[in-house]
């Protein structure tokens, strides 16, 4: 299961149809680190709890906090600035 998760969060094939602020963020996530951008994907894209995540992972619950964690700090970061952006 592992082994897919690379294409899980770095293809954009593997995607739904996204409007384009999903698509912005989605390819923040992919830009993220490796194992922030795996937690990040199945955390939220597919819907699994905390400890189901660290299970597939093989990473502690609160590892995988901590990826989630940052994650969250540098794509509210991006996202912010890519608003400002937007905004000029």
């Amino acid at each position: 299961e592992t082994k897919a998760l690379p294409k899980l969060v770095r293809s954009d094939e593997l995607l739904p149809e996204l409007s384009p602020e999903s698509s912005e963020v989605w390819r923040e996530v992919r830009r993220l680190p490796k194992r922030q951008a795996q937690v990040v994907a199945l955390y939220y894209l597919e819907d699994l709890a905390l400890d189901d995540v660290g299970g597939i992972l093989e990473l502690s619950v609160e590892t995988v906090r901590t990826h989630l964690r940052r994650a969250r700090r540098t794509l509210a970061r991006r996202l912010a600035a890519m608003e400002e952006t937007h905004d000029s």
